[in-house]
């Protein structure tokens, strides 16, 4: 019944399942030690201790543009390469309004993300936390992604773009939400971040955050077709329910 009942409000979301804390746990073992559980999240962005972004553990090798515009990549735990195919946002928003589930709208998301940027993360949202679900990032393990936690009501990049209902383009304040999301990702704070808050009409589903290595920003046209493919992820996830209702 409570499945039933989470599908009729929309796409099913993951949650802190058993799997996902396994996960994050494996990642852990890995890097740094991340927490997990939105207390000891909140408690470590509360103090002084917390990293700032100047202090982000370095890679093993020096973080350079990964060439996303050709194939972007992301470690896995094995250490293998897991290729993302750049997508042109006409390509990307074939693929979104062809999708027959919601792992296909994200494929096609950061298909378009890998097009745009050198680091990209798209979160699913629950219960004012955002939660890692897919994305690349130089010499980032797949795991990290997954354990990547972002509260949303403090004050943050986030934050103001859903306070705006709008894709949010521009610098970074220094504060330690952000400096925990650039600690995670293994990643430099950027000159220019962007990030699209996906909607189901009135209920925010995702969030695609992603930025560009060095002095690159995003062009007015990137910004203005992130617009549109964000636009066409949310009426697919419409799309979605209306099937799922009439199967059921």
């Amino acid at each position: 019944d409570h499945a039933e009942g989470a599908q009729a409000r929309g796409p099913a979301l993951p949650g802190r399942d058993a799997s996902v804390i396994d996960r994050a746990e494996g990642a852990q073992a890995r890097g740094p030690a991340l927490p997990t559980r939105t207390d000891e999240l909140a408690a470590e962005l509360a103090s002084d201790q917390s990293e700032t972004a100047d202090a982000v553990p370095p890679s093993k090798a020096p973080i350079e543009a990964v060439p996303p515009k050709t194939a972007a990549q992301a470690k896995t735990q094995a250490g293998a390469a897991v290729s993302v195919t750049p997508l042109s946002a006409d390509a990307a928003i074939a693929k979104i309004r062809d999708a027959t589930t919601r792992a296909q709208v994200a494929d096609a998301l950061i298909g378009f993300a890998a097009a745009e940027f050198d680091i990209a993360v798209l979160f699913v949202v629950k219960s004012e936390m955002a939660f890692g679900w897919r994305g690349f990032a130089p010499e980032l393990y797949e795991e990290r992604i997954e354990a990547l936690l972002v509260p949303l009501a403090p004050a943050s990049i986030f934050r103001t773009a859903i306070a705006t209902n709008d894709v949010f383009v521009g610098a970074v304040p220094p504060n330690a939400l952000h400096a925990h999301v650039f600690r995670v990702l293994r990643v430099s704070p950027p000159v220019e971040a962007v990030v699209v808050p996906v909607y189901i009409r009135d209920r925010l589903v995702n969030m695609l955050y992603g930025q560009n290595n060095g002095e690159d920003r995003a062009s007015e046209e990137g910004i203005a077709q992130l617009r549109e493919v964000g636009a066409a992820a949310s009426d697919a996830y419409v799309r979605l329910i209306g099937l799922h209702k009439k199967r059921t």
